[in-house]
């Protein structure tokens, strides 16, 4: 068979910025970040289980940037949706008391050299745009998809209404919903 177009998310939960409570180092009361900027793969000082759930993500990760890569050379549609860069992720501090910044897929060199491709496009949303409540920024790179930034500007500009009412919906459809929207926005232009 022919692949006509390829749609993925990382899983967010060892890269989410909700672990930096307190600026992201506690005892462990809370979930601790499991990455940061200068750490993209996991931190080294993890506990067994925390360096499971960072092997398990990173493995998904690479599948995707393999996929992606493929995609590339084969001018094959692709899209990669994962929380866009915020403040959280820069490196803040002075050289004598730094501050490591959270850590972002985005930052990953695979990314970056993606992202540089001359027929990749970065489109930088709000998660609300699509389903959700909170206005989370949310960064899709689409590889061989120019016609997904017409789909993206009607969408910023609030020309692209999805047929779906958001008072309905619970948030355990939502996510569904969004990466159905997002299909549907792609096939839609």
């Amino acid at each position: 068979g022919r692949v006509a177009a390829i749609g993925a998310a990382p899983p967010c939960e060892t890269w989410a910025l909700a672990r930096w409570t307190n600026g992201g180092w506690h005892d462990r009361t809370l979930p601790v970040p499991l990455r940061n900027a200068q750490a993209l793969w996991g931190r080294s000082d993890l506990t067994p289980r925390e360096a499971r759930q960072v092997r398990t993500a990173n493995v998904l990760l690479l599948y995707i940037l393999l996929y992606a890569t493929m995609a590339a050379l084969h001018s094959i549609s692709m899209w990669i949706e994962h929380p866009d860069l915020t403040d959280a992720h820069r490196d803040k501090g002075t050289p004598d008391q730094p501050q490591v910044g959270a850590a972002s897929s985005w930052l990953l060199e695979q990314a970056q050299r993606l992202s540089a491709l001359p027929f990749t496009d970065d489109h930088h949303l709000f998660h609300n745009q699509f389903v959700g409540k909170a206005k989370k920024p949310t960064h899709i790179m689409a590889i061989h998809m120019k016609e997904m930034h017409d789909c993206v500007k009607e969408l910023e500009n609030g020309l692209y209404r999805f047929w779906f009412s958001r008072e309905k919906m619970s948030t355990e459809i939502g996510k569904p919903h969004m990466q159905r929207n997002i299909r549907t926005g792609c096939l839609a232009c």
